[in-house]
């Protein structure tokens, strides 16, 4: 069995073999490890789970009620209890005990094994959040998370779907009620749990727009196209349930899908009703994703809604009249999506100078 000082050298070496290392620099730098350490004595630190007592538990309940007071929707609570589930089992130490060394050791573990800059500033910001709140309500002192260094996260504009790509998409749908959700994503520009979200009652067909309540449990207004107007009258033909939802179950599907939905639904203690069914935001999203499959480029939900204030952009809508459509709170977050319009960008160039 390897002494510490021995496994800490080799994890150096398959560390650095599978960043692609050359070989003679990894002898090198083992070499150099190996002397180093000849003069300290290296001991495996103790990694047992330490059990948090009753304060921090309720520490993190209290911390989580505030946050449903503040009006953060059930998607972003679920996101920051895993988030910060996750970094305090890692980090193994009572709250009042974790430092700004035990964060950064953290998030270079994060680094180091692979993870994407996206996901480790969300732990970060997670981190931020709690500590925060725990510090400004008096339960801690210092706020660990005032020494620890902001992650910098490389985002890589992901390009729009083409007008070409969107007509494949729509031809792909299949069903009556695909082909209007799709329409109805694209049109109003939603989130795909907003849209599921929305009832038959909360449409104005007469006026085509609708009421949605987005982040922060505030609502907007949204806009429905002519086209996306006929898709869902002519789902409507077909449609046999009475549920309330704007998209209920699947109709035109053979039986074999129901009987399959059936078995899902029992073994959730649920029972199959049509007439109480609501298209549910994961299923609408593989519905998507296995449409892009089919056609052999990719397609997501939140892609269809980027390509809606692609086009919009590219046909002269403001900026600031997108964001609000899209229910961004920053028009840095808008931005972001006209960071993809390259044509536009290059004939404007042409166009003035």
């Amino acid at each position: 069995m390897n002494t510490p000082a021995e496994q800490l050298i080799e994890d150096i070496r398959v560390h650095l073999y599978d960043n692609g290392i050359d070989p003679s620099i990894i002898r090198s730098v083992s070499s150099i490890v190996d002397l180093s350490l000849s003069r300290f004595d290296v001991r495996e630190k103790e990694m047992a789970v330490i059990i948090y007592d009753a304060g921090d538990t309720d520490l993190v309940k209290k911390y989580f009620i505030s946050k449903a007071v503040q009006g953060c929707t059930e998607q972003t609570m679920v996101t920051y209890r895993r988030a910060l589930s996750f970094c305090l089992n890692k980090i193994q130490k009572h709250l009042k005990e974790i430092t700004s060394d035990d964060i950064r050791a953290l998030l270079a573990w994060l680094k180091i094994n692979g993870k994407s800059s996206a996901y480790i500033a969300l732990n970060q910001r997670t981190l931020s959040s709690f500590f925060t709140w725990c510090e400004k309500n008096g339960y801690i002192t210092p706020n660990p998370m005032d020494k620890v260094e902001r992650t910098k996260v490389r985002y890589r504009p992901e390009e729009a779907l083409t007008l070409e790509q969107m007509e494949m998409v729509r031809s792909a749908a299949g069903t009556k009620r695909n082909k209007a959700f799709i329409e109805m994503l694209y049109s109003t520009g939603c989130r795909i749990s907003e849209l599921c979200a929305l009832d038959r009652a909360d449409v104005d067909w007469e006026k085509l727009e609708v009421q949605v309540l987005g982040k922060g449990k505030k609502y907007r207004t949204v806009y429905i196209t002519q086209r996306a107007k006929y898709a869902y009258l002519e789902y409507e033909k077909v449609r046999t349930d009475k549920s309330p939802a704007l998209f209920g179950y699947e109709t035109e599907s053979p039986w074999s899908g129901k009987a399959q939905l059936h078995v899902l639904m029992a073994r959730q203690g649920k029972v199959y009703d049509p007439d109480k069914g609501r298209l549910e935001p994961g299923v609408a999203a593989k519905m998507i994703h296995d449409i892009g499959k089919s056609l052999g480029f990719r397609v997501h939900p939140h892609l269809i809604r980027k390509t809606m204030a692609t086009q919009a952009m590219m046909r002269g809508m403001p900026i600031d009249e997108v964001r609000i459509m899209l229910g961004h709170e920053s028009i840095a977050t808008t931005t972001i999506y006209a960071q993809t319009l390259k044509d536009n960008i290059k004939d404007s160039h042409l166009k003035y100078l």
